[in-house]
């Protein structure tokens, strides 16, 4: 048996929400282009004034750069390194008050 398939409408009343989930289908740079480009296609052939157009290509756009941050944060190693010094020092140390922890903790991304 097949699975079915969602496959995404776009609307004159999609969402930045919506157009960022479909957008998180998209595993790499290069396939979340393909979709931008895909999803503009799309638009030029719906019905509506050049105004919800507008509306919707921006609704797009925002979707599109909130995703292309995803991947972009991916890069960045100093947020995992990071993380792993807190919880490491929150578990050494868990009877510091909040303040105390939080002093710890930068004092160890100074080292």
């Amino acid at each position: 048996m097949k699975k079915e398939l969602h496959k995404f409408e776009l609307t004159i009343e999609s969402t930045i929400s919506e157009l960022y989930g479909h957008f998180t289908k998209a595993n790499s740079d290069q396939s979340l282009d393909r979709m931008f480009e895909g999803l503009q296609k799309r638009l030029s052939k719906i019905n509506g004034s050049v105004r919800e157009k507008e509306c919707t290509f921006t609704n797009i756009y925002i979707a599109y750069g909130r995703r292309q941050e995803d991947f972009d944060g991916k890069e960045k190693a100093c947020h995992s390194f990071s993380t792993r010094r807190v919880d490491s020092i929150m578990k050494t140390h868990s009877t510091l008050s909040p303040e105390d922890l939080l002093g710890e903790a930068l004092r160890a991304l100074e080292q």
